[in-house]
């Protein structure tokens, strides 16, 4: 530009969801020149381009707010009992969810995985924490889990079907007086409780994934978490940050023993995708029964 000055200016207004001017979208030169029609047009069409980005990009900000919501926020600290998790999307949503919550003396616990990532499995995900949360009085109240997940898996196959999706999904019911624990495992295979004395239990199941065969069935397994035992559960995203993800539980089962909370669990994978970005979302559940 001629002695730095603007000579010619041309700029198309830029609007948000409800119509507000947010911003332009401007050339400008420091010699003297006219737009013909057609650059006109073309001008136009990078502006709306530009405004479609713009509020594509505020609408997923708040649908990621929206999800962030819908997970708890409060860590439970009850009678020698501690339940911490998150959820660390891959993109602005994700098809991760959890949920956690005490009733009658029980805690009831929740990790699902939609395939894939995105709005849509961040939508999938959402009705499947809620179909979940939905049954929480049940099974506190001591109902099958088997029974209540193959429920929840009927309601959720129209949607999955439409999609052309499934879902893995975890859950549990731990008594917090004994440590008794009924649980389920609907093809997700990330779970397991790291022992006090040492060692590690998988608890996976081999019921397959909602949505895969309409008639599926799923049974309910017990274990038992005893005084220091710690039960973890995650999501296969976590998978994209471990050395070796054929056999993730030696390197998480170190993590776990580092930790005396779950907070500092959660620090220290939040630690491993700042190193290492997974391409999937990234859950993490841990229940810690403290040492008597």
């Amino acid at each position: 530009m001629a002695g730095g000055s603007v000579v010619f200016y041309a700029g198309h207004p830029l609007k948000d969801h409800l119509g507000n001017v947010v911003g332009t979208l401007c050339l400008f030169d420091g010699e003297s020149r006219e737009l013909d029609d057609e650059e006109r047009a073309d001008l136009a069409d990078l502006a709306a381009w530009a405004e479609h980005e713009l509020v594509s990009s505020s609408e997923m900000g708040q649908a990621r707010q929206v999800q962030s919501a819908l997970f708890p926020t409060t860590p439970v600290d009850r009678d020698g009992w501690l339940v911490d998790g998150f959820c660390l999307p891959a993109l602005a949503v994700g098809g991760d969810c959890f949920d956690y919550g005490v009733g009658g003396g029980v805690l009831h616990i929740g990790v699902g995985d939609v395939m894939g990532k995105g709005t849509s499995a961040a939508l999938l995900g959402a009705g499947a924490r809620a179909a979940v949360r939905a049954t929480h009085q049940a099974v506190v109240a001591g109902a099958d889990l088997g029974v209540v997940t193959t429920q929840v898996a009927r309601s959720l196959l129209p949607d999955l079907e439409g999609a052309g999706a499934f879902l893995t999904l975890f859950q549990a019911a731990v008594d917090l007086d004994d440590g008794y624990t009924r649980w389920i495992d609907a093809g997700a295979g990330l779970a397991a409780v790291v022992r006090a004395g040492g060692g590690h239990e998988v608890l996976a199941g081999e019921d397959r994934p909602f949505g895969v065969l309409p008639d599926d069935h799923w049974s309910e397994h017990t274990t038992s978490l005893e005084p220091g035992d710690r039960l973890v559960v995650v999501s296969d995203g976590i998978l994209d940050v471990l050395d070796d993800p054929l056999d993730p539980w030696p390197e998480l089962e170190l993590a776990v023993r580092r930790s005396t909370r779950p907070a500092e669990l959660l620090e220290e994978v939040r630690g491993m995708t700042a190193r290492r970005a997974p391409l999937d979302d990234v859950t993490v559940l841990a229940v810690y029964r403290c040492a008597s």
